[in-house]
């Protein structure tokens, strides 16, 4: 069984694909050791649907929900780094990493909850022709089988990096959700148990990706 959890990941075998551009946008693809999917398993979530918009909030910062929060921000800051090294390769010219920073929309979503207290979420797509969505039964469901605020326990990949003109956006994409109806262990699938431990002269450059 291919091991997903955060701890595993070696952040130094991440690469980026060399931008391709679309009408809108250029798009770096992501791999992991030179040929993989970068894959993780998330904790138990509670999934927040809004019309098309896919979100997961972390119940909790604590065990291995802090390992995955801690894994995203030291995530982003490689990421960062690495556009920063191939930015005059890919863009004709060397942007400053201070502006790299500026342009670049993190992983880890800063939120309020329904019922305002400060909560962490992350933004992710589910593709219908690659993402399975079952029940702890594994009996396969539709997104519209999910409720508002379900728990659920995911893998994700990331997918892509998006640049626009002036910003860049990590693109992540759902492998597997899985509907947990009670927060508590379930059967083995896919996912590797892991135990929750609760203890002035100078004139401003503009810079752009395109």
């Amino acid at each position: 069984m291919e091991n997903h959890l955060v701890d595993s990941v070696d952040l130094d075998k991440i690469t980026l694909n060399k931008p391709k551009k679309n009408e809108l946008f250029m798009v770096s693809k992501v791999k992991y050791s030179g040929t993989s999917d970068l894959t993780i398993q998330m904790p138990k979530m509670k999934l927040i649907l809004n019309e098309s918009i896919v979100l997961l909030e972390f119940l909790n910062n604590k065990g291995y929900s802090k390992k995955v929060c801690d894994f995203l921000s030291t995530l982003d800051s490689k990421l960062l780094e690495y556009i920063y090294k191939k930015s005059e390769e890919w863009f004709g010219k060397k942007i400053p990493i201070e502006k790299i920073t500026e342009m670049y929309s993190g992983s880890i979503i800063g939120s309020i909850d329904s019922e305002g207290s400060e909560c962490t979420r992350i933004k992710v797509n589910i593709n219908k022709k690659d993402t399975s969505l079952i029940d702890k039964k594994n009996n396969e469901l539709e997104l519209s089988d999910y409720k508002n605020n379900s728990t659920v326990e995911c893998i994700c990949r990331l997918k892509y990096v998006v640049f626009s003109k002036d910003k860049c956006v990590p693109v992540w994409e759902m492998v597997i959700m899985k509907l947990i109806l009670k927060v508590n262990r379930v059967p083995k699938n896919a996912f590797i148990e892991e135990e929750e431990n609760n203890s002035e002269n100078d004139a401003i450059e503009e810079y752009s990706f395109f």
